[in-house]
């Protein structure tokens, strides 16, 4: 295949939106970061970063359901069979709502463990990340069917518009008051302005369609649930829990660590765009293993240049954004940014291993949480050591699916 026509495909040029897409909202998400370490400082910034990562624990859950609500959307759209596809919408939402409650009662049991293990004393804290990390439930479904249909314009628009509401409504409120909680504040409002996005689009597309109802497999929701919780929740945790430990043993450098992960996780940008893109082309493809490759080819093209781009912005990030407020920050960024990218391939990965039904993938992933959690408490005393681990962690899942992939290829 020549490069031109690689570069002519559809999947390409939706590819490039999703990037220029998750670059834009994540360069306005790195400015709303920037504001908020700026304007709160250190310490306080320290205590608010742990707190979003922590949401991101909390929503596994719907994520999860979103990758197999997509797959399942995917193959029905491909069908024309719409009417299915809205039925299989409202049951999932129906099943979502209630589990997004019984959520809120796990999460009010543990609360007392999680003041005490991230060092934060007020409840209100957990109590409006709780309010947002509620969410998610309510959008991933219509996500699902707007990534299964392919409506690549309207996804962006949803993450662009959202996201620019987030930072100003973050600005305003964190300048007037000073508190790291209108940072959760403003995270409310982008995600409330998500939601009648995402209502909008899908009432517009549902006046066409007459839904019917129509038997829906509960049994076999679940079950998919079940078979790609432990990929997509394991590489979750292991792709954050690293801001997490360091928090809880290394409190006085959280600051700067957080500041670090924002951007030096950005490669994660590039590779949900892929992810984004082909995971409904992988769902219904009769030659899978020919999609995946033209989708890596596609994702190291975009990494090697956010490298490059990493390598000249990181002084004039440390020295005229952050104003040498993090030290430590313009060395530490180039070298992260480069130990994470086995994690970037790996975000992509998640597709076509759930997907093709993988379970030597599931055991790598909580291997390397593993080696994480005892490396960065037990033995990490700065940060270039946590970087070295975080590193060591993605290369050993990165290093297992390869083996298993020439096995497949070997001996099939």
């Amino acid at each position: 295949m020549s490069i031109l026509r690689i570069f002519r495909k559809k999947e390409f040029f939706n590819s490039s939106l999703m990037s220029f897409t998750n670059f834009l909202v994540g360069g306005l998400n790195f400015i709303f970061h920037i504001l908020m370490q700026r304007m709160l400082g250190p310490e306080k910034y320290g205590v608010i970063y742990p707190l979003i990562i922590l949401s991101l624990f909390i929503t596994l859950i719907p994520n999860t359901f979103q990758f197999f609500i997509t797959r399942e959307l995917s193959i029905l759209v491909h069908k024309d069979k719409e009417n299915e596809a809205l039925n299989y919408i409202k049951n999932a939402f129906k099943w979502l709502f209630i589990l997004s409650i019984l959520l809120l009662i796990i999460y009010l049991i543990f609360l007392p463990l999680l003041k005490t293990f991230l060092k934060i004393e007020k409840t209100e804290d957990f109590i409006y990340l709780i309010i947002m990390t509620l969410f998610p439930f309510f959008i991933c479904v219509f996500i699902a069917y707007l990534q299964a249909r392919e409506n690549f314009i309207y996804l962006s628009i949803i993450q662009i518009f959202p996201t620019l509401l987030k930072l100003i409504t973050g600005f305003v409120i964190v300048y007037i008051t000073n508190n790291y909680l209108g940072t959760i504040f403003a995270f409310i409002a982008g995600n409330i302005f998500t939601i009648l996005l995402l209502l909008f689009e899908f009432f517009h597309k549902k006046k066409k369609i007459k839904i019917e109802n129509q038997k829906f497999e509960t049994k076999k929701f679940f079950t998919s649930f079940v078979h790609s919780f432990p990929a997509i929740s394991g590489f979750t945790i292991l792709s954050n829990i690293d801001s997490i430990i360091v928090r809880s043993k290394l409190p006085e450098l959280s600051g700067i660590y957080s500041s670090v992960s924002v951007i030096g996780k950005a490669s994660f940008y590039i590779a949900l765009s892929i992810s984004t893109v082909f995971l409904p082309v992988l769902s219904k493809s009769e030659d899978m293993k020919k999609a995946n490759r033209l989708a890596l080819l596609f994702l190291t093209i975009f990494l090697c240049g956010f490298i490059g781009l990493v390598f000249i912005f990181s002084p004039f990030i440390s020295s005229y954004i952050l104003k040498g407020q993090y030290s430590g920050f313009e060395k530490l960024l180039p070298y992260y940014s480069i130990v994470y990218i086995p994690f970037a391939y790996i975000t992509y990965l998640v597709n076509y291993y759930v997907i093709s039904k993988k379970k030597i993938y599931d055991i790598s992933i909580f291997i390397a949480i593993i080696i994480q959690i005892v490396g960065i408490s037990l033995f990490s005393k700065d940060l270039q050591s946590v970087a070295n681990l975080v590193g060591l962690s993605g290369l050993f899942v990165l290093i297992v699916l390869k083996f298993e992939n020439f096995i497949e290829i070997k001996f099939r």
